[in-house]
């Protein structure tokens, strides 16, 4: 299969100060990157856009309180994404594979064969729904938190780490005081 010499990809142009315009990003025309040992060319097929990403485009790092790697103008658009797996030289990944990746917004992304995870296209309805929100759906269908239920974290334990659930960092509490997960589960499964 022969490749294009150039690709599209989506960059922040400018750290917004309000609502989000199409005028932050840039698509600019970049050499189709070659793969070497260990690496893998990916065409992409779906990219993510989701709220969190947001907050990864503001100019200041501390404004959630939490440890975060703010995108810079000037770069790709970060985020998760799925695609076909094209070359993947000295690797264990079969052209065709299909891979979810982090390496965001552009028709061909070059990866780190650790970076590129691969799916079971059969495994979900859609191949879409490996973008998916997963934990952030269990929460919502398993823990049933009610109206107005929310977690508290105290200023340390959001540096610290995020947590998967209320109680599981030193100095998060859920609103009635519990530190355990909701249901059966041990861990996000999502």
């Amino acid at each position: 299969m022969s490749l294009p010499a150039t690709h599209r990809e989506v960059r922040l142009a400018a750290l917004p100060e309000g609502a989000l315009t199409p005028g932050h990003f840039e698509v600019v025309t970049a050499p189709v990157p070659v793969p070497g040992p260990g690496q893998v060319l990916v065409r992409n097929r779906l990219m993510s856009v989701a709220a969190v990403m947001r907050p990864l485009t503001l100019a200041d790092p501390d404004t959630f309180g939490l440890p975060q790697l703010l995108h810079k103008t000037g770069e790709v658009m970060r985020g998760p994404a799925l695609g076909e797996v094209l070359r993947a030289p000295g690797t264990e990944l079969a052209p065709g594979t299909l891979v979810r990746h982090r390496a965001g917004w552009r028709e061909y992304a070059l990866l780190d064969a650790a970076q590129a995870s691969p799916i079971d296209p059969e495994a979900l309805p859609d191949p879409a729904a490996h973008l998916s929100q997963g934990f952030a759906a269990w929460l919502g269908w398993c823990a049933e938190p009610g109206c107005g239920a929310a977690t508290r974290c105290s200023s340390p334990a959001r540096r610290a780490a995020w947590a998967p659930w209320p109680g599981s960092s030193p100095g998060c509490t859920a609103p009635n005081g519990s530190s355990a997960p909701p249901g059966p589960a041990t861990r996000p499964t999502g």
